[in-house]
C-alpha cells in the first residue's frame, strides 16, 4: 500500500527509476472532488497516463463529483455511485446540532471573544477565510487570554509546525484552533465540541467540510455559522438545497464584551501588530471581493471604516485593488453613455449616483490622483491656441482686452 500526495507520486514517477505502477491493482482517491478540480488537474492526468487501464478505482468525499468529464478522465466504466446519505433525510449527521446568526460585520469580533469566554472547558475551532486573518486574530487573542490555550493553523506555516499545532490541539481537553480551510478536508479532530465559521463559506460544499470536524462517528458536536446581513439570503438558501437542517439564533446584545479599546491599545503599542491588522483588513476583503457568488458576497456592502475600527484600526488602510476595481467600473460607465455613475463613498459604505459631470471626480476618489477630464483639456488647448493667433494678428486693436480674456 503506498499513501501519497499527487505531487510527490508524480515526482517519483519522474525521477525514480526503480518506481513502477504496472501491477496496480486499485487506485483510491481522497476528497476527490478537490483533487480533481482544476488545481490538480495537470498532474492527476499525468499520474493516471503512467497507471494500468485494467484496475479498481474508488473516490471518495463528503462531496462527491458527478461530472462526466472527471469520470473520463479516470477511464472508469459503469461506475456506481454509493452515497451513504442517499436515504437520509439531512445531507449531515443527525448528531450535529447545527444553528447560524446574523452579526454585523463590526461586531464579529466581540461576538467571538463574547463566545469563548462563555465556553471555557470547551474544545472549539474557529474557521476564517484568510490566512492573514488567522495571524492577526490568533495574536490578539492570545494577548487578550480569553481563559482558553489559543492555537493557530494555517497554509503559511512550514510543515513540522502544523503537526505541532495539531498534535498540540488533539491532545488538549479544552482550546480553541483558529485555523483556514487548510484544516476542513482530511484532519481527524478528536473530541470537537463546536466548529464556529467566522466568515462565510464559499459554498455548501465547503461549509459541509468545515462542519464535518466535529460530530464525527456517532460523536455529537454543534456548528455556529456567522453571517453578514447582506449573505444570509444566499447561504441559507444553499444549504437548504443541499439538505442541511440549519436554524437561525438570535445575539443578545447585553452579552457581548466590547474589545475594540484593548485591541487599539495593543496596536498603539505594537507597530507590527497593527501593520498585521491592516493587512488582514486587506486580505478579509480581498477574500470577498474574489468570491465567486456575487448573489451573497458584494464587497461593496462592507462598512469598511466600521470594521476597521473593529480590528482595533484608527482608520481603513488603503485598499488598491479596490481602488482600481472602482476606477474601472467609473471608466467603464463613462464609456457606456450612461446619465449616472456609481461612485462609493470615501468610506466605502453605500454607492452613490453621480451624473457625467462628476467623471473628474470619480477619478481622483478611485485613485487617490486627480485625473483631468479630456474633454475640458482639449477645450483648455483650443483656447490657448486662439489666445496665441489672436495676440500675433490683433495686437494693435483690441490686444489687450483678449490678453485679459485668455489669461
Amino acid at each position: 500500500m503506498l499513501i501519497c500526495t499527487p505531487g510527490r507520486l508524480l515526482q517519483h514517477m519522474d525521477e525514480t527509476s526503480y518506481f513502477y505502477a504496472s501491477d496496480l491493482q486499485m487506485l483510491i482517491l481522497d476528497e476527490a472532488d478537490r483533487i480533481l478540480d482544476m488545481g490538480f488537474a495537470d498532474t492527476m492526468n499525468a499520474i493516471i497516463e503512467n497507471l494500468p487501464k485494467k484496475r479498481q478505482t474508488l473516490l471518495f468525499s463528503a462531496t462527491q463529483t458527478k461530472s462526466v468529464k472527471d469520470l473520463a478522465r479516470l477511464s472508469l466504466k459503469d461506475p456506481e455511485y454509493v452515497w451513504v446519505h442517499e436515504k437520509a433525510k439531512f445531507s449531515t449527521p443527525a448528531t450535529l446540532d447545527q444553528n447560524y446568526v446574523v452579526c454585523e460585520l463590526q461586531q464579529k469580533v466581540n461576538m467571538l471573544y463574547s463566545f469563548l469566554r462563555t465556553h471555557l472547558k470547551k474544545k472549539s475551532i474557529v474557521f476564517f477565510a484568510s490566512c492573514k486573518e488567522v495571524q492577526y486574530l490568533f495574536r490578539v487573542f492570545c494577548k487578550l487570554q480569553p481563559g482558553l490555550p489559543v492555537l493557530a493553523l494555517h497554509g503559511k506555516q512550514q510543515q513540522m509546525k502544523r503537526m505541532e499545532v495539531y498534535t498540540c490541539f488533539v491532545r488538549k481537553k479544552a482550546a480553541v484552533l483558529f485555523a483556514t480551510d487548510i484544516a476542513a478536508r482530511g484532519l481527524d479532530f478528536p473530541a470537537v465540541n463546536w466548529v464556529i465559521q467566522f466568515d462565510c463559506p464559499e459554498d455548501a460544499n465547503t461549509y459541509i467540510h468545515r462542519v464535518g470536524r466535529t460530530a464525527r462517528y456517532k460523536e455529537g458536536g454543534e456548528a455556529l455559522l456567522v453571517l453578514l446581513p447582506s449573505e444570509e439570503k444566499g447561504m441559507v438558501e444553499q444549504l437548504a438545497q443541499r439538505k442541511v437542517p440549519i436554524s437561525e439564533i438570535k445575539i443578545n446584545p447585553e452579552k457581548l464584551t466590547d474589545i475594540q479599546k484593548r485591541m487599539q491599545a495593543f496596536l498603539a503599542q505594537d507597530q507590527e501588530l497593527k501593520e498585521k491588522a491592516q493587512r488582514c483588513f486587506v486580505s478579509y476583503l480581498r477574500s470577498v471581493y474574489l468570491m465567486k457568488n456575487k448573489e451573497v458576497f458584494n464587497v461593496f456592502k462592507l462598512p469598511l471604516a466600521e470594521y476597521a475600527l473593529s480590528l482595533g484600526l484608527a482608520m481603513a488602510p488603503r485598499v488598491r485593488f479596490l481602488q482600481r476595481v472602482r476606477k474601472q467600473l467609473c471608466a467603464n460607465e463613462a464609456a457606456s453613455g450612461t446619465d449616472h455613475l456609481e461612485e462609493p463613498e470615501q468610506n466605502g459604505n453605500t454607492l452613490t449616483l453621480v451624473n457625467e459631470e462628476t467623471v473628474e471626480k470619480c477619478g481622483t476618489n478611485f485613485s487617490g490622483k486627480t485625473s483631468a477630464n479630456k474633454t475640458k483639456e482639449k477645450q483648455r488647448r483650443k483656447e490657448t491656441e486662439e489666445c496665441s493667433a489672436s495676440s500675433g494678428s490683433a495686437e494693435e486693436s483690441g490686444g489687450e482686452e483678449k490678453r485679459k480674456f485668455c489669461s
